[in-house]
């Protein structure tokens, strides 16, 4: 159980809170950061590792027409109400600040990302959508501020998802993308 009474709890990027009893209700506002590159007109998919995380404020400097969530029945993004929170194990498309560089190797492309609120611990679930439409892809994020086990993860929804898994990075050239000119 993780309570913040007073001062602060900061996990670091690449760093974990990683909590082993499940049914430990958290109380108190924790920070987690995350370090992206991103560079003018990139997307990163995001998912929030604490609750009460409104969208806008995790990335204030992005213009309020480049925050999506992804529709599987039609395989497109739609916009996202910028002044809502993460839902836990959503995943949302977020495009880079306005102020961003034009190079992910500009220094000034590293940015450390910060969600604050109370950490996500215990089973969180998600409905997957498989429409007679749609491919059944989701865009789904770890909602914990520590790693995933894959093979369990696979292992314990497996009736429900393939083992095939998709992971982005911002690292490598832009392929061409949906809705792009």
């Amino acid at each position: 159980e993780v309570e913040v009474q007073s001062g602060n709890i900061i996990v670091e990027s690449d760093g974990n809170l990683y909590q082993i009893n499940e049914n430990a209700v958290n109380t108190g506002v924790i920070t987690v950061k995350r370090n992206a590159k991103l560079k003018l007109k990139d997307y990163n998919y995001w998912a929030s590792p604490v609750s009460n995380q409104q969208l806008k404020s995790f990335s204030s400097g992005t213009v309020d027409s480049g925050f999506y969530t992804y529709n599987e029945p039609t395989d497109t993004f739609l916009k996202a109400m910028t002044m809502n929170n993460f839902i836990a194990g959503k995943g949302y498309a977020i495009r880079a600040s306005a102020s961003a560089p034009v190079s992910v190797t500009d220094p000034l492309a590293s940015k450390d990302f910060v969600f604050k609120g109370v950490p996500n611990n215990g089973i969180i679930s998600i409905d997957l959508a498989r429409s007679s439409t749609g491919n059944g892809y989701n865009l789904v994020g770890n909602p914990y501020p520590s790693n995933l086990d894959l093979n369990q993860l696979y292992s314990d929804n497996a009736a429900e998802i393939t083992g095939t898994y998709y992971f982005w990075t911002n690292i490598n050239p832009n392929p061409a993308m949906q809705g792009a000119n």
